[in-house]
């Protein structure tokens, strides 16, 4: 079975002004907490936390994300979907996107203000 972690940014570097970000926030946010997904995106966040410092990751699942409604109030920002059959190669170009200064870009237009 493929699985699909979907990945958010939040906080300043996305949403506040990017250049007082000292790091960088995620959400990992899974389709359920069956064993197989769980262990899928608990590989996810070590292969980004490798790939990228100062990077703090938050994971949820599908369910516990609409309890919460993290992302609405986060705002966060979604940046990128990582399969199961493309892990390592969506993770570099992730990371890439990242490191090179690209991620301020995504923010949301009221963000400038």
């Amino acid at each position: 079975m493929m699985h699909t972690v979907k990945v958010f940014g939040f906080g300043s570097l996305f949403l506040r002004n990017p250049d007082i970000a000292k790091d960088i926030d995620l959400l990992l946010l899974h389709r359920d907490v069956e064993q197989d997904s769980i262990r899928f995106t608990i590989n996810c966040k070590r292969m980004i936390r490798t790939a990228v410092p100062l990077v703090h990751v938050v994971m949820l699942a599908d369910a516990e994300e609409i309890e919460l409604d993290f992302i609405r109030r986060s705002t966060a920002v979604h940046l990128a979907n990582i399969e199961s059959d493309f892990v390592a190669q969506q993770i570099a170009a992730f990371s890439h996107m990242l490191l090179s200064g690209m991620a301020p870009a995504l923010c949301r237009p009221e963000c400038a203000l």
